[in-house]
């Protein structure tokens, strides 16, 4: 019987790095889109939890769970081969929570730019 620690799925998800972390104001993830999907997290509440999934030509791959993030990619409808950028611009304290403020440009496949940048908001 194998070791739960073995099994291939728990090594490779212990050692992808391909995940992008949004940690600081300012860190930043650029690149052409390569796949769009999403990601349904079922943390043990009774609603489970959906996220968007952008997969970069480069292999990395972002999962935006944040609301605001999410809010931004919907209305600016980025498809396969645009241009996206994505930026953690502030993060605020409320409390015992924290949100977090998003600076987005989207150029797509006609070359129009669109960016949405949250920090200004309240």
């Amino acid at each position: 019987m194998s070791n739960f620690w073995d099994d291939a799925e728990v090594q490779k998800a212990a050692t992808s790095g391909s995940y992008i972390k949004f940690t600081d104001e300012g860190d930043t993830k650029s690149g052409v889109i390569e796949q769009l999907g999403t990601r349904v997290f079922d943390e043990g509440t009774v609603k489970e939890r959906t996220a968007i999934e952008i997969t970069y030509q480069d292999g990395s791959v972002l999962t935006a769970g944040q609301v605001k993030l999410m809010q931004v990619l919907v209305e600016l409808r980025p498809a396969y081969g645009d241009h996206i950028e994505i930026t953690l611009g502030r993060i605020e304290k409320r409390g015992n929570k924290t949100l977090k403020h998003w600076i987005v440009t989207h150029t797509n496949s006609d070359g129009e730019l669109f960016t949405i940048d949250q920090t200004a908001e309240g």
